[in-house]
């Protein structure tokens, strides 16, 4: 309505300006109603250019949700989006007691955002975050340490052929055919700079809810990562209002799904 009105203040101004120059009207008044039109025509185009603007947001936002999502297929050729579902149970262990409190807050952030029970624990866990030492056996898991950490024999021959573990930060999620997370290993090397472990944990506790999959960079803890905990908010009441669509097998159909719905989100929300 108000955009509306805009644009017709800018077409009446004109209109008025014609109308009066006919009748020799004093050039102060032609002026006034000059301006007037000017003024209504600006804001039409300052309308255009938000508008235009809003687009440019969108489309911003939509390439950055759709780059943090991980979809994959079931048994009967579903696509699901992975993501936590199910209460969190966390075992957690720290040698390195300084980073002790920024791990456990980014747990229970995400937890909350993700609208998740959470409890830390040792019985079942299906997510173990710890910082110890030695993780890495070469640049591959230490096998060793996965048992020592309660690893199922099964899990460790998934994990044992993982690479890239030499950089002291190792980062791995099982899923479920129902597309949910069962189990998240996020482990840091105690003797890395303090920096450099809590970037570990953070990024990988953020993984183990499903987000950043797909990067190959660690998250920076004095970045911040408040966005992911918006985003883990909005798939959750995405996961709600798309609950229909569950037997989409198109896994760029579903994806568009899950980020129109986001983006909505993230413009109405400004908290989880």
């Amino acid at each position: 309505m108000i955009v509306r009105n805009r644009h017709e203040l800018g077409i009446a101004g004109w209109a008025y300006t014609k109308l009066f120059a006919r009748r020799s009207l004093p050039s102060v008044s032609l002026t006034r109603l000059m301006f007037v039109g000017c003024i209504g025509a600006l804001l039409q185009t300052a309308t255009v250019a938000a508008s235009h603007a809003s687009d440019e947001f969108d489309t911003v936002l939509s390439d950055w949700i759709g780059n943090q999502l991980y979809f994959f297929s079931d048994s009967a050729g579903r696509s699901k989006l992975f993501i936590r579902r199910e209460p969190v149970r966390v075992a957690f262990h720290s040698e390195v007691p300084e980073v002790e409190n920024n791990v456990r807050l980014a747990i229970r952030l995400l937890s909350l955002a993700a609208g998740v029970e959470l409890e830390f624990t040792t019985k079942n866990p299906n997510l173990i975050a710890f910082v110890s030492s030695p993780i890495a056996d070469g640049d591959k898991p230490n096998r060793d340490f996965l048992k020592r950490i309660g690893l199922p024999s099964n899990a460790i021959d998934i994990v044992k052929d993982q690479t890239g573990w030499s950089s002291g930060c190792g980062i791995y999620s099982f899923g479920q055919a129902e597309g949910k997370v069962s189990l998240s290993l996020v482990l840091a090397e105690k003797r890395l700079a303090h920096s450099n472990v809590v970037d570990c944990m953070t990024d990988g506790v953020i993984r183990a809810f499903g987000l950043r999959t797909a990067s190959r960079t660690v998250l920076r803890y004095q970045d911040g990562y408040y966005q992911y905990l918006l985003l883990a908010a909005a798939l959750r009441s995405c996961d709600v209002s798309l609950g229909k669509h569950d037997g989409v097998a198109d896994r760029e159909e579903l994806k568009k799904k899950y980020v129109d719905c986001s983006v909505e989100y993230f413009k109405q929300r400004k908290s989880f």
